[in-house]
């Protein structure tokens, strides 16, 4: 294919997504949240096989899909599953508690931490201000008169 086709290609598939727009009919070349390529193909004048072999093509559709599944215009296809399979079996449940267990423990140590962090700071700062108050200079390495 030829850099002026493959071009004229991607001009005419953004034309045809600019005419979705206004027209706001996605719905009717979508599918398990694709859009069609033979319909799109047939109505911009190339052949299905262009969204393969236009590297042009096939990025600016990627994007068109990706921005509708954004926007909440396509979903991403679902596979079907039984009622079963969608909620975690005993073992990965059992792992689950035991993880959130571990975080609350963490949250609960860096929480205590934090809290004896912040009485020293304001420890540190009242003896701070007391040796400014008192007109003695406070060095790195110690107090010295």
């Amino acid at each position: 294919m030829s850099q002026k086709k493959g071009a004229e290609n991607i001009e005419a598939f953004r034309a045809w997504c600019r005419r979705r727009e206004d027209a706001e009919d996605w719905h009717n070349y979508l599918h398990n949240g694709q859009l069609n390529r033979r319909a799109i193909a047939t109505e911009c004048g190339f052949g299905r096989s262009a969204f393969v072999q236009n590297e042009g093509l096939k990025i600016a559709l990627a994007k068109q899909e990706t921005d509708l599944s954004f926007r909440g215009v396509a979903s991403t296809p679902e596979k079907p599953t039984s009622s079963q399979s969608a909620l975690p079996n005993k073992k990965q449940l059992r792992e689950l508690q035991r993880q959130v267990q571990r975080l609350e423990s963490r949250v609960a140590t860096l929480a205590a931490e934090n809290a004896e962090l912040r009485l020293k700071l304001r420890q540190a700062s009242a003896v701070a201000d007391e040796l400014v108050l008192d007109g003695k200079r406070l060095h790195p390495h110690g107090f010295r008169e």
